[in-house]
Parts: C-alpha cells; sequence; structure tokens
C-alpha cells in the first residue's frame, strides 16, 4: 500500500503519550540532534575528501533517525488514529509511504560509499571508524533496502473487514474472523503500548506493537471493541473513515464506552 493515511481526531482514546515515546521525543531527538550537527561540523575540519564523505554521511543518518522520531510522534498522537479507507476494510495503519521511501533513501546513502572500494588508496591509511564505515556502510544499506522492500509483502497495517481482522506490516502475520476473538485490550508496555487481541476459544492471543495501528492504539482497541460487540454494523468498514468516526460519535454520545 502506497496511499497515505488520513489522520483523524477523535474524542477516544488517551490524553497522554505512552512513556517510552516520551523518551524518544525528550531523549532521542536532542542526542541525534547533537550528534549530527557536531558530524557535520567535522566534515568541515577534516582535510580528507574521503573524511568529509564519511562525516556528512553520519549526519545524515543522525538526521534520518530525527525525522523519523517525529514521524512517530506525529502518528502515535494520542486522541488520533491514521486511516486508511479501502474496499475491503478500514486500515489503521503508520504512513508507510513515507516510511518506505525515507528507508530507501538511507539505504542508497549509505550503498554510496561503495564507490570509494574503488579508490582504496585514498582510505585505507584513516583511522579504523571511518574505515569501518566506508567497509561496512554500503553493506548496512543493502539490508536496509531489502528489509523494506521485504515487507511491502505483509499487509500495510491492522485491517478491519466484515470478515474479521487481518494484520500487519513489521509485525505478526494473522487473520482472525470475529467470531474467533474473545477480547480486545492494550497492555502498558516499559517501552512501548501493545494492542492485545485475545481468541475466544483459548489462551491464544496476537500482540501487536501500537505503533504499527497507525495512532492511537487504545481508540484502535475502541474502535475493534466496538464493531466485535456489534456485528450489525459491520458493514460500515467498507470505509474506513465512516466507520471510526461513527465509533467516535457513539463514544461521544455516551452510547459505547470503549469495552
Amino acid at each position: 500500500m502506497t496511499t497515505l493515511p488520513t489522520r483523524l481526531r477523535v474524542s477516544m482514546g488517551r490524553t497522554e503519550r505512552s512513556a517510552g515515546h516520551q523518551r524518544n521525543k525528550t531523549l532521542g531527538i536532542p542526542f541525534a540532534a547533537v550528534i549530527s550537527l557536531g558530524l557535520l561540523f567535522g566534515a568541515f575540519a577534516v582535510k580528507s575528501a574521503v573524511e568529509a564523505m564519511v562525516f556528512v554521511t553520519g549526519a545524515f543518518v543522525g538526521a534520518w533517525l530525527i525525522v523519523m522520531l517525529l514521524l512517530e510522534l506525529r502518528w502515535t498522537r494520542p486522541k488520533t488514529v491514521s486511516v486508511v479507507a479501502n474496499t475491503e476494510g478500514a486500515v489503521f495503519a503508520p504512513p508507510w509511504a513515507a516510511l518506505l521511501t525515507m528507508n530507501l533513501v538511507l539505504g542508497l546513502v549509505l550503498l554510496s560509499l561503495a564507490q570509494l572500494w574503488l579508490v582504496p588508496e585514498q582510505w585505507t591509511y584513516l583511522p579504523n571508524y571511518p574505515r569501518s564505515i566506508i567497509v561496512f556502510g554500503p553493506l548496512m544499506g543493502l539490508a536496509v533496502i531489502a528489509e523494506a522492500l521485504w515487507r511491502l509483502r505483509r499487509p500495510a497495517g491492522l485491517t478491519l473487514s466484515e470478515r474479521g481482522l487481518t494484520g500487519v506490516r513489521a509485525g505478526p502475520q494473522f487473520f482472525l474472523p470475529w467470531a474467533a476473538i474473545g477480547s480486545v485490550s492494550v497492555a502498558e508496555g516499559k517501552k512501548r503500548r501493545l494492542l492485545v487481541l485475545t481468541a475466544a476459544d483459548g489462551p491464544g492471543m496476537v500482540a501487536i506493537s501500537g505503533g504499527l495501528v497507525g495512532g492511537d492504539v487504545y481508540a484502535v482497541a475502541t474502535v475493534i471493541n466496538y464493531y466485535l460487540h456489534h456485528p450489525e454494523e459491520r458493514g460500515r468498514l467498507s470505509d474506513g473513515l465512516d466507520a471510526v468516526r461513527h465509533v467516535d460519535a457513539e463514544v461521544s454520545a455516551g452510547r459505547f464506552d470503549g469495552t
């Protein structure tokens, strides 16, 4: 799926982020910014063009990390869901098109260092750190590209249809008919929230990282619970935006408590 999801503000869900997301914002972004600026200034300080290229590449990786963290903070904002309207169901997903583009660009930048392999005399005298970047950077870039393309074989997000639930890229692969689902809940982990689907006929369950369902995982759980307990309304799932807005209206009116 390459379509960017539509972000909807809803009244259901939580008003605060998980502790893990707070750490990303308060620690990860400033740390990556300092490292990136340091490497960028270092590129101007070195005399070798090869070393400068390595420093600029490192600065780009830091900037890439900042953008990825900002994207994650945006699509997991409390009381917000990211929905792709689909004729086969409502899809809750992060912006996979943007993430794919970011990963491919990162992979290509790292892969570009492979051109230095043709002129080893220009960098074999360098210290271990820049030499290791030149040697292993292109291999890492190739791995990033391969992983990004390999993920495309999975459904882009958590899909709700009249038949059941299907998912999920970068997470567990499953199909659960509505009749097989016993309960839906959210588990608070140390670093992330998990959407937990428990089987109706036993202890089996599926746990999905909240970041893979494109929004406030509590709001997504509320939507799933509504259609789990209101089978007569599942025809709405052919239009993801209408399906979410209907549940939000029911919650706002006090006709559904989310469980």
